[in-house]
């Protein structure tokens, strides 16, 4: 079953780390709001691991 990304909007800081390290490309960012593209998103976690201060985490 695949995991779901979820973005927490009071953490982020906007810095585009997620979004330059999605190798699926389903990271949109625009300005203070993370787009995340569900029908590209595979729940592989590397944008969680990119994210400096923790506003993405996968839940199962």
């Amino acid at each position: 079953m695949a995991k779901l990304l979820v973005w927490s909007r009071d953490k982020c800081v906007f810095c585009g780390g997620c979004v330059a390290v999605c190798p699926h490309d389903a990271l949109i960012l625009h300005s203070k709001e993370l787009e995340i593209l569900s029908g590209k998103c595979v729940g592989c976690g590397i944008c969680v691991k990119g994210c400096p201060i923790s506003a993405l985490v996968l839940e199962a």
